[in-house]
């Protein structure tokens, strides 16, 4: 009887509305979920089996759509609250790897054990770099905790930029006090200054640089230099000599020309062997600046004018070993550690997910979802690459609720779901009226 029939059409309207109020309600509690996607219900109508009289049977929830539009971005000021700005999502897993899901809430933080995780313990997934800043293409949980910035020893000044670069003026007009007497350095040099290097476990020392001019009726505008560490400072296969505090490890001699240039420089040995179970007989280099035997002007380093003897810039490459102070993270998902020893390197990058049709994917708790046979594999690759977006650090990504598009609906739900609820009544007043037909 269409009258039955109609009850039931009524029924499906409740219901179904039902549904669209219940999606409005929860897109309207999560209107501050970071990083939620509000969802649709859709409906599709029911049709009797008649096909010379196909009457309509009502409504019913066709599915539920996510809407995957991008939220506004919120400035925190964390350096682990993280936003997608594009496609993808960022990589979670349980502790044993069984589990994998999938968020574009990014708010992260390290657990006791130096892991990025999400706030219920999920680890956070990525790729490691390791000391030779090559990336592992193996996804893992990204681990910060054994992050340290290992050693650098001074180097032997082979390559650019390695060694002790040293650039002073030596004064023209200083008396001949020599020749060097390693019993009285201060006494039979003419200038001198301190730089600190490093052994090969990182550990400084002091090597103090001593100049002397040498005799100019022999060896006029020539200079000795000798590089000098205290006994205690030494290994005990070092020989100290009778009477003096130190030993030389490495000498060389500059030979500026009449205008004041160095001409030449040379290093006649190099062989530090420091205390404390160390690389012996380390070779470092001293560069006092380009010379005109090597190409140079030999007035960008050390030079020889007729004024008070000073540094003008002393450096070397050497460092010891640092422990991780703090992070950084770029648009590409790079997390680069900065240490102790005022060193950085890149530490892991952050892997970002997409799916082929990301409307498959199943919702979870916890403002999670997990991959179906719907939404395909997911395609994990780092930010950036292929549809990917890219990550915008100490932010973000607020929820994409339109809250004033979802009042609007409610009240059209509404409005659906009260007109269905009249179909009841008025159905139920004319069945009424059918049975009183008898009396």
């Amino acid at each position: 009887m269409s009258l039955v029939s109609a009850l039931y059409t009524g029924v499906s309207g409740i219901r179904s509305n039902s549904a669209a109020l219940q999606a409005i309600g929860n897109n309207i509690a999560n209107v501050n979920t970071n990083g939620f996607k509000s969802s649709a219900v859709r409906f599709a109508d029911l049709v009797g089996s008649n096909l010379s009289n196909p009457l309509g049977r009502g409504v019913m929830v066709n599915n539920v759509q996510t809407n995957y539009s991008q939220g506004s971005f919120e400035n925190t000021g964390q350096v682990l609250d993280l936003a997608i700005d594009g496609d993808g999502f960022f990589v979670l897993s349980d502790e044993v790897g069984a589990t994998q899901r999938y968020t574009r809430t990014g708010a992260f933080e390290l657990n006791a054990d130096g892991y990025v995780v999400a706030s219920d313990g999920m680890f956070v997934q990525g790729y490691q770099f390791n000391e030779s800043g090559t990336l592992d293409l193996e996804l893992q949980s990204i681990a910060l905790s054994s992050a340290v910035s290992p050693p650098n020893p001074t180097g032997d000044g082979v390559e650019p930029g390695t060694g002790v670069q040293l650039n002073a003026n030596l004064n023209a007009d200083d008396d001949y006090v020599g020749p060097f007497d390693v019993t009285n350095p201060t006494g039979t040099s003419n200038f001198y200054t301190s730089v600190e290097v490093y052994d090969s476990l990182g550990s400084s020392h002091t090597v103090t640089v001593y100049f002397t001019k040498q005799d100019p009726a022999t060896a006029p505008n020539s200079w000795d230099w000798n590089a000098m560490v205290d006994a205690d400072e030494l290994d005990s296969s070092v020989t100290i000599p009778a009477g003096a505090d130190g030993a030389i490890q490495a000498n060389g001699t500059l030979i500026f020309d009449t205008s004041g240039a160095l001409q030449t420089s040379t290093l006649t040995s190099s062989s530090f062997s420091f205390a404390g179970g160390v690389v012996l007989n380390q070779a470092i280099g001293f560069n006092f600046g380009d010379a005109v035997d090597d190409g140079g002007t030999g007035y960008d380093g050390t030079t020889q004018f007729a004024s008070a003897s000073l540094i003008n810039y002393v450096s070397q490459d050497g460092y010891g070993a640092g422990t991780l102070r703090g992070i950084s993270i770029d648009n590409e998902g790079v997390i680069t550690g900065v240490f102790s020893n005022g060193r950085s390197r890149s530490l892991a990058q952050l892997a970002l997910a997409t799916f082929q049709n990301q409307n498959g994917l199943i919702k979870v708790a916890g403002n999670r979802w997990a991959d179906s046979p719907e939404s395909g594999v997911p395609n994990i690759s780092t930010p950036g690459t292929g549809s990917a977006g890219k990550i915008i650090a100490e932010s973000l990504e607020l929820s994409n609720v339109d809250i004033s598009g979802e009042f609007v609906k409610l009240i059209s739900s509404q409005r659906a779901l009260q007109a269905s609820s009249r179909v009841l009544s008025t159905s139920d007043d004319m069945l009424e009226e059918v049975v009183n037909l008898k009396r």
